[in-house]
């Protein structure tokens, strides 16, 4: 409709519309928060350059949301992969004789694989766009339990690096999903491994303070504002 009234006008200014279309070739996937501004334009020039920016928010928006996707799978999944990877190892030097250490290492290669099948799953549900409404599946479990494993992972991942577990022996229980709450310490750690030079050591510590448990990730790294 508004193409059929540009049609009609009879004093279209060949300047606005040349301005117009500059302002569309500057337009790209590394530009996509630029947006047409024409001031003083016809009326008719001034709702098409409005419907082209509504336009471009819809697709900024689909578009960060799937750079988020790509930079969500590749992390959530690195991090699984190298414990199957590590576990594997650790099978290859001492499960073969070490019925112990060879469960272990099954026990944790099998939940590992359990642990990427629900991360898949809810990476494609994101996929979808449905990220303002991420299932949440709340059970009761030990924060000091679930911390310890992910202590140990990020120790066989990183062999090379300290990390130091400060919690007590008191368990500390809470209600919430695991499968996040393990995926969002692991970011954690992962980031102070990243961000801290190879002799800095990671602090791990859980606490229970006024009805709420407390997670605290510390390294010694430049630190974030």
């Amino acid at each position: 409709a508004t193409a059929a009234k540009l049609n009609q006008v009879e004093r279209m200014s060949p300047e606005e519309l040349k301005a117009l279309a500059g302002k569309l070739d500057e337009i790209n996937a590394t530009h996509l928060d630029r947006r047409i501004d024409l001031p003083g334009t016809q009326k008719e020039l001034k709702t098409l350059a409005q419907a082209i920016n509504a336009m471009l928010d819809r697709i900024n928006e689909a578009y960060r949301s799937q750079m988020r996707f790509v930079s969500d799978a590749s992390h959530e999944l690195r991090t699984p992969i190298a414990v199957i990877q590590g576990y594997a190892a650790l099978l290859d030097r001492w499960g073969k004789d070490d019925p112990e250490a060879r469960q272990e290492a099954i026990d944790a290669i099998r939940q590992e694989a359990d642990s990427m099948k629900e991360l898949v799953e809810q990476l494609l549900f994101l996929a979808r766009g449905d990220n303002d409404t991420q299932p949440v599946k709340p059970v009761a479990f030990d924060l000091t339990v679930l911390a310890g494993e992910v202590l140990r992972e990020e120790e066989m991942i990183h062999q090379d690096r300290v990390f130091l577990p400060r919690w007590g022996e008191a368990p500390i229980p809470v209600r919430a999903d695991q499968g996040l709450i393990k995926q969002v310490m692991r970011i954690l750690m992962d980031n102070s491994v990243k961000y801290s030079p190879p002799d800095g050591r990671v602090y791990l510590r859980v606490t229970a303070q006024e009805g709420y448990a407390r997670v605290t990730v510390q390294d010694e790294g430049m630190g974030i504002a």
